[in-house]
């Protein structure tokens, strides 16, 4: 069955460690898009906070739809017709704001382009507002001035604190809300049983198409649902294991460099870095060894980008890949694992 719709996570999928969108991503897209392919972005960031992305992938000249809110609110960004829209039930942001003092955590929300918080201080709340280049707003008195519905409230806090208050929060708004971490560090708290899946089953009644004609691509736990839901879920390579366990197929990491790096240009620099080496050490490039976590292949028989370090000088000495990625390797690379720390450890059994 052709695929008819690609839905992209933003952080960690769509835009890199930098919080951009590399040029490979963008003209991808934008041919995905030319070939009549329906795009959609979909983010547990409010609809402001992703504006910027699809204006830079074109989507108002394609009709493509931004999914925010982890799918509580679904905007053509064509029309900027809002063609769904759920909100917290009434007066809730009120009682998730009492909870979050009781346990010391964070708490955030939006409101017309701004992030509302119970503070400005919060190293959480603070890189929300940046990654959404939107104002913070901090009430001065939280239950009087905050009387209006939001889509959902974040609890924000230490990676330990939120994953021990989860199952804790989860059984207290049972029946209620839907409860579920978006980063280690967000907890999401959400209308009952809205989820990106659950969001973009909306949008795809609306559009006449099925999942089974749908790719959907992320990295987080929010993005588990649509992976799952859709004819084809892939994970991103810098996913959690349990994420990459569930989808169909595993891609590079966001920060792979596969079209900008190109063929001869890797190749090129490690045969002259070789040259050098050999040189000036007395030493053959049989006794060196390559270290790379972006070996697996994109697509059959195109490889990663660490690929190009093989090279007609280089194919005898030994190849390892410390990605805990699945997929097809180039012949002899070995897997070990284990990231970047694997190399360093590496680096000091030399010393």
């Amino acid at each position: 069955m052709a695929y008819e719709v690609l839905v992209l996570d933003v952080d960690g999928t769509l835009v890199n460690s930098k919080k951009e969108i590399t040029k490979a991503t963008k003209e991808a897209v934008i041919q995905c898009q030319q070939n009549g392919i329906k795009v959609v972005i979909a983010s547990g960031r409010c609809t402001e906070g992703i504006r910027h992305q699809a204006e830079e992938l074109e989507l108002q000249n394609y009709g493509g739809y931004i999914l925010s809110y982890n799918g509580g609110k679904i905007t053509n960004f064509a029309t900027g017709e809002v063609v769904y829209d759920i909100t917290l039930p009434s007066g809730m942001i009120h009682e998730l704001y009492d909870y979050a003092m009781e346990k010391h955590t964070g708490l955030l929300s939006y409101y017309h382009g701004s992030i509302v918080a119970d503070r400005a201080d919060d190293p959480y709340i603070l890189m929300d507002a940046k990654a959404c280049d939107i104002p913070i707003y901090v009430p001065e008195d939280f239950h009087k001035d905050v009387h209006f519905e939001v889509n959902k409230c974040i609890l924000t806090g230490e990676p330990e604190l939120l994953r021990k208050l989860e199952p804790e929060a989860a059984e207290k708004y049972e029946g209620v809300l839907s409860v579920y971490r978006s980063e280690e560090f967000y907890l999401e708290m959400m209308p009952l049983g809205v989820d990106k899946a659950y969001g973009i089953s909306k949008l795809l009644g609306r559009l006449g198409f099925s999942r089974n004609q749908m790719v959907c691509c992320g990295d987080g736990f929010n993005d588990l649902s649509m992976i799952e839901y859709a004819g084809l879920g892939v994970a991103m390579g810098n996913a959690h294991e349990d994420i990459r366990a569930k989808a169909d197929y595993v891609a590079p990491t966001c920060d792979a460099k596969y079209l900008e790096v190109g063929v001869t240009s890797k190749s090129d620099n490690v045969n002259v870095i070789l040259e050098k080496i050999c040189t000036e050490n007395n030493i053959k490039p049989e006794e060196c060894t390559y270290w790379g976590d972006e070996y697996v292949g994109i697509e059959k028989d195109i490889f990663g980008s660490d690929s190009f370090m093989k090279t007609e000088k280089s194919q005898n000495g030994d190849f390892y890949d410390v990605s805990e990625v699945t997929g097809k390797r180039p012949s002899g690379v070995q897997k070990i694992g284990g990231g970047v720390d694997r190399f360093l450890c590496f680096l000091h059994e030399q010393e």
